[in-house]
């Protein structure tokens, strides 16, 4: 069955499939890719994307937390740390002294 679909949705574009499909009050939504998505009126007139800016890689969009408190969107606060940016002050964090995180320097085990 689903072959068979398939080769039906095949043989009309998605625009004369819009069409029909609208026109008998189907429920439908196109399959999109991330990009499509991207850049979608309707995420943007939702705001499911947020904008954000990289101090080495510039701006960037992101997605937007689906938290609503008292109507207000949580916002990013800070992008995602560099790999091994904040791996000493976790570790002083869970007990590790300095001499410990030199070891595991020196082990190769953290940057």
């Amino acid at each position: 069955m689903i072959a068979r679909i398939d080769e039906i949705f095949r043989q009309r574009d998605l625009a004369e499939w819009a069409e029909r499909l609208t026109a008998n009050e189907c429920v439908w939504a196109p399959m999109q890719t991330p990009a499509e998505v991207a850049r979608d009126p309707q995420v943007a007139a939702n705001g499911y994307l947020v904008p954000g800016e990289h101090p080495e890689h510039g701006a960037f969009h992101t997605v937007a937390s689906p938290v609503q408190l008292g109507g207000q969107t949580v916002g990013t606060s800070r992008v995602a740390p560099e790999l091994g940016q904040d791996t000493e002050a976790v570790l002083l964090d869970a007990g590790c002294g300095w001499e410990d995180i030199a070891r595991l320097k020196g082990e190769g085990a953290i940057g």
